[in-house]
């Protein structure tokens, strides 16, 4: 079945039950003080962080009790960090020896043969497993640090000239060639293999970032080129033309367009889309879930959740897009974004949901969507994305919440 194209998905889209008024909601909201029962949340959040960052590096692993962090997962720590300390977690000075440590750890990163950062290293030697000189890079994860770097600035100026050093240090125009976001993976010796790279959200995001950085990516601002959808069974799936499996757009990447950098009517109509049909699923089916991929193992496993294209169902594949014996999950990180931007009595049973997904030491990445197990693993970036959509409850955006 061939997918709509924008215009029939937006005409569609808005239509659908409720979503125009989500939307009118998200752009129309105002900071509210957290309550008790928030301020736990991200005590929580934070408290993962307190017990796992290395104090003299800065660094915490993606997930706790491991030795491995991503690029991802730093620029998510210098928002948590600077998150907590606007939610009255830690006081400036911890977070600026924190975070000194960290730029400084940054700063000795070993560069690919593209001058730009692995996906990922060892915490105590920064080694990318072989030399990060054969390894490949990821565009998302390097515009994610970058933005985290710009808002740093824009929250302490005391740090802009360090988080500058690293970004001039970096060659960024590489992620930027004719017209597209690239990645590269590793090839034979120190060659690297460049492949187009981020379908919607993700590619807002970078564009929104580079835009900030002076690189020439207005043209990756604009969704609709590329935006189309399925209707299955009545229930509307959003999804990116470009992807040849037709899945479902992820809901947090967009939101965190709207954490960082406020929301943008077509990310925030996008993703109220996807809200509707989350609700849908769970009037007829009953299951909170959540689409998205979510580590579920110590190791880093991961699984995926997606809607089906043919049936109003949530269906679980693994990283390679095959049937995996999982259930969907309801993620934490995802559950709190979608309340505090698309803030409705459904996004906040989402939350309710999450009971079982909370330990003294921290938040699991999410509950099973039939029994509400919890999953097994604490990860970084789900904690760190906690706070983040606490800050964005109590204060708004990131980048504009300058100290």
């Amino acid at each position: 079945m061939k997918p709509w194209s924008a215009k029939d998905f937006t005409a569609a889209a808005l239509t659908q039950g409720g979503t125009r008024e989500i939307v009118a909601a998200a752009l129309a909201q105002n900071p509210v003080p957290l309550d008790t029962d928030d301020m736990q949340a991200a005590t929580v959040a934070w408290r993962w962080f307190h017990m796992n960052i290395d104090p003299d590096t800065g660094m915490a692993p993606d997930i706790a009790g491991g030795d491995l962090i991503s690029v991802a997962g730093l620029a998510a720590t210098i928002t948590a960090t600077l998150a907590a300390t606007r939610l009255h977690l830690i006081r400036p000075p911890q977070r600026h020896r924190l975070l000194s440590h960290l730029l400084a750890r940054v700063a000795e990163l070993p560069l690919n043969a593209a001058d730009l950062p692995a996906e990922q290293y060892r915490i105590r030697d920064l080694t990318a497993g072989r030399s990060a000189d054969g390894q490949g890079h990821s565009a998302d994860s390097i515009l994610r640090l970058a933005a985290a770097l710009a808002i740093l600035a824009d929250h302490v100026p005391e740090f802009t000239d360090p988080a500058a050093r690293l970004l001039n240090g970096w060659k960024l125009e590489y992620l930027w060639q004719r017209g597209q976001f690239v990645s590269a993976i590793a090839a034979r010796g120190r060659r690297l293999k460049l492949v187009p790279d981020l379908l919607l959200g993700p590619e807002q995001y970078a564009a929104r970032t580079g835009v900030m950085l002076g690189m020439k990516t207005d043209a990756a601002l604009d969704p609709k080129p590329h935006l189309g959808a399925h209707i299955a069974d009545g229930v509307i799936l959003p999804l990116d033309r470009r992807d040849r499996a037709l899945r479902t757009i992820r809901p947090l990447p967009l939101i965190r367009n709207a954490l960082h950098f406020g929301w943008h009517p077509d990310l925030a109509g996008i993703a109220a889309a996807i809200l509707t049909a989350q609700r849908q699923l769970f009037e007829a089916t009953g299951k909170l879930a959540t689409p998205g991929v979510e580590p579920v193992a110590p190791d880093g496993t991961s699984i995926g959740t997606t809607f089906a294209v043919n049936d109003r169902r949530f269906c679980t594949m693994d990283m390679d897009g095959k049937p995996a014996r999982c259930p969907a999950i309801l993620s934490a990180r995802c559950a709190y974004a979608e309340w505090v931007t698309l803030p409705s009595p459904f996004t906040r049973k989402l939350v309710d949901g999450l009971a079982g997904a909370v330990r003294q030491n921290g938040w699991q990445s999410g509950v099973s969507a039939t029994s509400g197990q919890a999953m097994a693993v604490q990860p970084l970036q789900t904690n760190a994305m906690i706070l983040e959509a606490l800050h964005y409850r109590a204060h708004g955006p990131l980048i504009t919440a300058a100290v």
